[in-house]
């Protein structure tokens, strides 16, 4: 996915050059200082590697012939290779397959490390999705990864390797992984743009001891990557075919359909975007001439943009009180507050009838989710810990905040308590939160265990 990126300045250094706070958002030509040179470095995926100069003189000319075009072209752009960036916001990604539906949440939390929320979808069952990932770069144009994942009861460990090529005109794909004593490993060759504007990606590799081969066309479309392709088993004779559409909703989105999983190797990370030849895509969407839009306030209501940003117009709050689910609250009762996007808390609860372990994570500025592992009362009279409970229980919340506080109306949020799981605790919520000074009151309708129901 394509991060935008900017370079306002927070100063002039000695040298009179101003460069990039974080890359954050785009650069807007028209409200920057006066300094002979302006520093641009787009970071798609995490990733920088070229850096531009822009002189301002250049500057001053693309806004007098409103037409940035020139500007780009008087740069000077240095290969610096690659380099990790922290992604300020988190990302999310739906993948949807005949067999089962995911969606995971990623957060970088440093420049290397990442972790991953999600939850897997299957006709007979459901299972969380809790993993981590660490990057580094082992060459001026070469990544590695190492991923750890937790579907359910089951381990994944997998290393990726994605490699560039000096000419940038193609890369190799590496990929090793276990699961439950199953070894697969998988290595691709990607072309780039080998015949009107299609990549070609080509695998070969082992699940076990079989030898698979494959290979498959790619193409993008606008905000969207389409691909055909077909993979055959050689021990077995079996050939799948796949076909599939990734889009690109916004900056933080993606969605995946496929017939099935494809190519493994296009799921290690592409170097695509920091081929040189991307650059004149990252300049048209990135740099602009128009003053940045700061008036206005957000929708009421959260539109799926909303959902996904309004970072500067409705600040992340400095303190919320968490209730024993691990969402904002008292005790065990909701409230129409919210946590910092991107935030993850732990939470530990030990009490005579009951433990819980739980994980809460504001994965979008509006939208907090939360799982649970509970033990309740006990089995014998010297029982103590879970394993000695009557009742386990997983659980699985999301807390939606649909509206902000403001002078005259209070926050307003709908939750949903234990709608994947066993339901031991199933609920639903609309509660509104006001502030008066240092007093903050709450109310709101509660349904199924909130109403009594099940207690």
């Amino acid at each position: 996915m394509f991060a935008r990126v900017w370079i306002l300045c927070a100063g002039a250094l000695s040298a009179n050059i101003a460069y990039a706070e974080a890359p954050s958002a785009e650069i807007f030509l028209d409200d920057g200082p006066t300094v002979d040179a302006l520093i641009w470095q787009p970071a798609p995926d995490g990733l920088a590697r070229y850096q531009f100069q822009l002189p301002q003189s250049g500057v001053e000319n693309a806004q007098k012939y409103q037409d940035t075009a020139a500007l780009f072209y008087l740069s000077q752009k240095r290969d610096l290779g690659l380099q990790l960036v922290e992604e300020q916001k988190g990302h999310l990604k739906f993948t949807l397959t005949p067999e089962e539906t995911k969606a995971i949440y990623t957060q970088s939390l440093t420049p290397a490390f990442s972790y991953h929320l999600g939850v897997k979808i299957a006709p007979e069952e459901s299972e969380t999705h809790l993993g981590a990932s660490w990057r580094t770069v082992t060459g001026h144009t070469q990544l590695d990864e190492v991923t750890a994942a937790l579907e359910g009861s089951d381990v994944t460990l997998t290393w990726a390797r994605s490699n560039l090529s000096d000419d940038e005109r193609s890369e190799r794909l590496y990929s090793l992984s276990s699961n439950s004593g199953n070894l697969q490993a998988r290595f691709g060759t990607r072309w780039f743009d080998l015949f009107q504007g299609t990549d070609v990606l080509s695998e070969i590799g082992f699940d076990n001891d079989s030898l698979i081969i494959g290979a498959q066309l790619e193409r993008s479309l606008g905000s969207a990557d389409g691909f055909i392709g077909a993979a055959s088993n050689l021990a077995s004779g079996k050939t799948d075919l796949s076909l599939g559409l990734r889009y690109a909703l916004g900056q933080r989105v993606k969605i995946n359909a496929t017939t099935n999983t494809g190519m493994v190797a296009r799921n290690v990370q592409s170097l695509k975007s920091l081929r040189g030849a991307a650059l004149p895509s990252h300049w048209r969407n990135s740099v602009h001439l128009e003053a940045r839009d700061t008036d206005g306030d957000a929708p009421i209501f959260p539109t799926l943009d909303c959902l996904l940003g309004c970072y500067d117009r409705h600040p992340d709050p400095k303190a919320v009180y968490l209730n024993n689910f691990g969402l904002p609250g008292l005790i065990d009762l909701p409230s129409a507050e919210r946590l910092p996007d991107g935030e993850l808390v732990l939470t530990q609860i030990l009490s005579e009838p009951l433990v819980r372990s739980g994980m809460t994570a504001q994965i979008l500025p509006r939208l907090g989710v939360s799982f649970r592992y509970s033990g309740q009362g006990y089995k014998t009279a010297s029982g103590r810990f879970a394993t000695g409970r009557e009742n386990h229980d997983r659980s699985f919340d999301a807390h939606l905040n649909l509206l902000e506080e403001s002078v005259y109306f209070p926050s307003l949020a709908v939750g949903l308590r234990d709608f994947i799981g066993t339901g031991w605790y199933s609920s639903e919520y609309i509660v509104g939160t006001k502030t008066f000074g240092n007093i903050a009151v709450t109310g709101g309708l509660g349904f199924g265990r909130l109403a009594g129901r099940h207690t």
